[in-house]
């Protein structure tokens, strides 16, 4: 595995895997030192144990608190900062635990010192389990606690105290040996969690890839039929329309016709005209090729070329295109980005249709250097998308069952790369804008 990619992955999981507990372990920390001054000075009056008491509630008060911005606040600094920030006071609260042996010197009763002893052993432990995550930590705390009571007392000079600095060194030795294995296998799991995460980014990729190689021999399927289609239709529309021009033109020479030979000869060219503009939109999109065939076309000719197949949609839903672009000449796979055009149109007639009021799309253009960038702009409000991160993965829909693959928004992305453009969502306006860039052809 590349070590550069697992150097990456572990950053900021150690710093997260330190707050995970750490407001339980710092709470438990502080009232067992509320407890235990609570306990003794039953037995001792001795101002100094209160004051360590409270420099205990300060730091455990500081931990918590970073904690919880931790977790409330992420934003506020970097994640190895908040690590940093954690780690620090633990070490000073640590160090504050451990100085409890001194506070202590030559005050505690030796009857008491078993309780304390264990006291403290359990919040070395208790403290070097909760800090896993960080070796270095987990032994300072343990060890500083420790040591500082075997140090305590040798000082003390007690008959018994070799002994007793034996079994505390052993019980480091044995707690600093346990951390090194639960150190060994969380860098294991962080590895294994590398690897897996791994195959599922390729799996997901290649679900994805295998997606879209069906939906692309499917739309190929589709198209060659539909190319058929149209020029099938083509054919007898021609016919007609040769039949139209030749009758309209024996109307207009002939006179003492009835009104109507010369008011329904209009309407029936009209919707003929029409349906040759549908017919040659469809030739023009069902051209799927292997590769993408780059030439110059201008922004009004994709529009032109999508208009007819969108304009009953428009007309059915009362929606009012808006066409306010300057003509900038493109350079790409004119049937492919006619598609992406076509999809994106197709999304903001469905998101604006059962909206109340004016309903509009708005299609703008602007040039920027060797880049051009179709705006189409509707009435919705930017605020009502859902999910925007997963609005371009495929099969992701907002629409109800029967109305929406998932699969439009998807496929345009892969054909804007394949034509070295991108389409993305603007969000620094208040309507839905989707972006469409591509080179200029000058």
């Amino acid at each position: 595995m590349d070590q550069e990619k697992v150097k990456y992955s572990f950053h900021g999981a150690r710093e997260r895997a330190l707050f995970k507990g750490a407001i339980g372990s710092a709470f438990v920390g502080t009232i067992v030192a509320v407890f235990l001054t609570l306990y003794l000075k039953k037995y001792i009056n001795y101002t100094p144990l209160e004051i360590w008491c409270y420099v205990v509630i300060f730091f455990g008060s500081i931990r918590i608190g970073i904690t919880l911005g931790f977790k409330k606040k992420k934003e506020l600094f970097p994640i190895k900062t908040w690590g940093r920030l954690y780690v620090i006071f633990t070490y000073l609260y640590s160090a504050v635990w451990a100085s409890s042996s001194f506070v202590l010197l030559n005050v505690i009763l030796h009857e008491r010192d078993p309780f304390f002893v264990t006291l403290l052993l359990g919040m070395a432990s208790g403290g070097a389990i909760s800090h896993i995550a960080s070796k270095r930590l987990a032994q300072f705390y343990c060890m500083s606690i420790v040591f500082c009571h075997s140090l305590k007392t040798l000082i003390e000079a007690r008959p018994d105290c070799l002994y007793i600095v034996a079994a505390e060194l052993l019980y480091v030795i044995l707690l600093y040996k346990m951390v090194k294995v639960f150190n060994g296998l969380y860098d294991k799991s962080q590895n294994l969690a590398v690897e897996l995460q791994d195959k599922l980014d390729l799996e997901k990729e290649f679900q994805k890839q295998k997606v879209q190689a069906l939906q692309k021999s499917k739309l190929a399927s589709l198209g060659e039929m539909a190319a058929g289609m149209a020029h099938e239709i083509n054919n007898p529309l021609t016919i007609s329309m040769g039949k139209l021009d030749v009758l309209n033109r024996l109307i207009q020479k002939t006179k003492g016709l009835p009104d109507t030979f010369y008011t329904q000869i209009g309407p029936i060219m009209d919707a003929n005209k029409r349906a040759a503009a549908i017919v040659n939109s469809i030739r023009n999109l069902s051209r799927m090729k292997e590769e993408s065939e780059f030439q110059n076309f201008d922004v009004n000719e994709l529009v032109d070329l999508v208009k007819p197949l969108i304009s009953i949609k428009l007309g059915v839903n009362n929606i009012k295109l808006i066409e306010d672009f300057e003509n900038f000449t493109l350079y790409a796979d004119k049937g492919e980005i006619s598609q992406v055009l076509l999809n994106v149109l197709n999304n903001g007639i469905d998101a604006v249709k059962d909206m109340d009021g004016d309903k509009w799309i708005r299609i703008t253009t602007e040039k920027d250097a060797n880049q051009v960038t179709i705006r189409v702009i509707d009435s919705g409000l930017v605020e009502q998308l859902d999910d925007i991160d997963k609005i371009f993965e495929p099969f992701f829909t907002t629409k109800d069952i029967g109305e929406g693959t998932g699969l439009g928004l998807s496929l345009s992305k892969s054909i804007m790369a394949r034509n070295s453009g991108a389409i993305t969502v603007d969000l620094s306006g208040e309507n839905t804008c989707f972006k469409i860039s591509l080179k200029s052809a000058a």
